[in-house]
């Protein structure tokens, strides 16, 4: 039998390393099912005869530690994908969807990759390998169309037409359709170009990178042109893991006293409970509560531990975070009696943290709207009122409050959901923002994807200044000052 030489060894290693990630990427990442990910990685692992999942993970964290993370951002497991599998498929122009619930690192993910990916002049050794991103973006919503993707499409073309004439310097034009499920179920049927779109790339007859983001899962005659990305939910690790690096950012002792890391702790697993508990018994309500409330919650309990100068026992500070991000929802248990949101979380969190709280059953919704109100770098609130008295009870609190406010009124008619009456609206959005004034926004929703980062809180910061990127239309994203008073 012929010996095997040392270079057809490590030709047999670089193939496998090859096909593990190949697999890892165009199959292991597509598998929403936890269960059915760790069958087909157990699987595998046999097959191959290692770990499936051991060299993936391992370049993952390569990756990560290569772009530039800000502090108080988590290196979870969905981060680790998402990056990951961009910087594959991005570096290949191969295209990607990446699907996944509001507040799973979708857009983030890509904002730190297109922030770290300058070619040369990056930061680290690793990606100065690698080309500069050259960005065109556009924001799905319901009044997207055709024209307006094709345009789009072309832009990027003619990008990167013009970057491979310039001699030395790598580049990558990309699009980035963010909010891609919201122009899916558009009256418009917009998404019809992409079809002939990505099979050009696929050609090779054009030079870009293509990533869609969206809150759900696409059609599949879209998704099977690209590589598909489903964002799983967080296991409990990963979510200890979130809590403890969002707490550490705003206090950086907390770790080092223990009865305040055990709150964090604790409302995790209480945050993790509450969704398995929605599974089992109110699967229509399951999202009602998500991610984002999940990092609220756990911020405003670090700040108010943090800034405890009135001896408050952790366990109310703990209460009081509860109600300011998990309200709004009602439940019929087993008693036939109504629980509020509120009311289980706090129930569950009080068997974690096994003390006898009294306070479950109270819920000041005067107060949670007045600390939001009056306190800095809080979200934005959303209230759920009778329709009737909702005007009235908003406009009483506010004067109460000595606040300059303003409401701006939507309309249902269809003749009023086009991109002239938006942009009118938009512009009342964006002066109230800069002015610093409290906004109240009802029947908006053909508006609100334009100020996707906004309403996210996802600003940039200049000097002492932040701005919000709003999208005014398919083309134009413009950057507006939003005071530190702008409440929404």
């Amino acid at each position: 039998m012929e010996e095997i030489t040392e270079e057809q060894k490590m030709e047999n290693i670089i193939f496998l390393k090859a096909a593990n990630l190949s697999l890892f990427i165009s199959y292991y990442l597509r598998i929403i099912d936890p269960k059915k990910r760790k069958e087909l990685a157990k699987n595998l692992s046999e097959i191959f005869e290692f770990d499936f999942l051991e060299y993936p993970l391992e370049l993952e964290n390569v990756l990560a530690n290569n772009v530039s993370i800000d502090k108080g951002i988590a290196k979870n497991n969905a981060l680790l994908d998402n990056l990951f599998s961009m910087f594959v498929c991005l570096n290949n122009k191969i295209p990607i969807f990446i699907c996944g619930k509001a507040g799973f690192s979708k857009s983030l993910s890509f904002s730190l990759l297109y922030q770290s990916m300058n070619g040369e002049y990056s930061k680290t050794a690793l990606l100065k390998n690698y080309p500069k991103i050259f960005l065109t973006s556009y924001q799905g919503s319901l009044t997207s169309t055709s024209a307006e993707i094709k345009k789009i499409f072309n832009i990027a073309k003619k990008v990167a037409k013009y970057k491979s004439k310039q001699k030395g310097k790598q580049s990558l034009s990309v699009i980035l359709f963010d909010e891609m499920g919201l122009a899916e179920i558009s009256p418009n049927n917009p998404l019809k170009v992409i079809h002939s779109e990505l099979d050009e790339n696929d050609d090779n007859k054009n030079d870009i990178g293509f990533v869609g983001i969206s809150n759900w899962a696409l059609d599949a005659s879209k998704m099977n042109r690209g590589v598909h990305l489903s964002i799983q939910e967080p296991e409990l690790n990963d979510l200890i893991l979130t809590a403890e690096t969002i707490s550490s950012n705003i206090y950086e002792g907390i770790k080092n006293i223990d009865p305040f890391i055990e709150i964090i702790r604790n409302l995790t697993k209480s945050y993790h409970d509450y969704k398995e508990h929605l599974k089992l018994k109110y699967s229509l309500s399951y999202d009602f509560h998500g991610a984002r409330d999940f990092y609220y919650l756990i911020r405003i309990a670090a700040k108010l531990l943090k800034n405890n100068n009135n001896n408050i026992s952790p366990e109310n500070i703990a209460m009081e975070s509860i109600e300011r991000n998990f309200g709004g929802l009602e439940l019929d248990l087993e008693d036939n009696t109504k629980w509020s949101s509120t009311k289980k979380f706090k129930q569950i969190f009080s068997g974690h943290q096994k003390n006898n709280i009294q306070n479950i059953d109270k819920y000041d919704v005067f107060s949670c709207i007045y600390k939001n109100l009056t306190e800095e770098n809080n979200r934005y609130l959303l209230l759920m009122t009778d329709r009737t008295k909702s005007d009235t009870l908003i406009e009483f609190i506010l004067k109460k409050l000595n606040l300059n406010f303003r409401f701006i009124q939507g309309s249902k008619l269809k003749e009023d959901q086009n991109e002239q009456y938006t942009l009118q609206k938009a512009y009342s959005i964006i002066l109230s923002m800069e002015k610093g004034e409290v906004i109240i926004l009802k029947d908006l929703e053909i508006l609100y994807p334009k100020f996707y980062d906004l309403f996210n809180q996802n600003l940039q910061k200049h000097g002492n200044s932040s701005y919000a990127r709003i999208v005014l239309d398919s083309t134009t994203n413009e950057r507006h000052i939003v005071n530190k008073d702008f409440r929404n």
